[in-house]
């Protein structure tokens, strides 16, 4: 992408002065969209929400969790001691148990990320409706977000404003 602004830029540059005054009053911005993530309101209440709505399950999982772990311990302890038949019978519990609490983790882990991407999608769309809004109302020729750009001047970071905007239509 960078290589495109900047051979853009250069073809534009070179063909005339002409062009190059009106290549050279271009306004362009750019969003950390890091910094979006990490500070707007949304974002924060996503994550709450979120965090929220997976807790049990999370406390559940760890409740898990630690049970095999003390009947993993009762049969490192006691183990020797225990009959042959007892004995298999705990480490075919200890067993079961592992695969059901595999199989719990990967539900979480899909149910998590399916629900993470759809607050994702969300707070995308409302940046992006900001980011178009500050372009109309403010006259920028190109916005660009981090992943594209090698480095932006801190004099083109509209992600302040941006910020604002979300923190303003939150409320």
């Amino acid at each position: 992408m960078i290589r495109i602004v900047t051979v853009v830029l250069l073809i534009v540059l070179s063909l005339g002065p002409g062009l190059a005054s009106a290549a050279s009053s271009v306004k362009i911005g750019f969003v950390n969209s890091k910094v979006i993530l990490e500070k707007a309101p949304q974002a924060v209440a996503a994550n709450k929400r979120l965090e929220k709505e997976f807790s049990s399950r999370k406390a559940s999982l760890e409740a898990k969790a630690k049970e095999i772990q003390a009947l993993e311990r009762k049969l490192a302890k006691d183990g020797v001691a225990m009959s042959e038949s007892r004995r298999a019978d705990l480490e075919h519990k200890i067993l079961k148990k592992k695969r059901d609490l595999e199989r719990a983790q990967d539900a979480f882990r899909e149910d998590y990320t399916l629900r993470l991407n759809e607050e994702l999608a969300k707070l995308q769309r409302e940046v992006t409706r900001v980011i178009k809004e500050i372009a109309e109302q403010e006259h920028y020729d190109l916005i660009l977000a981090e992943n594209h750009v090698v480095y932006a001047a801190k004099r083109i970071d509209i992600t302040d404003k941006i910020l604002k905007r979300l923190s303003k239509s939150r409320k």
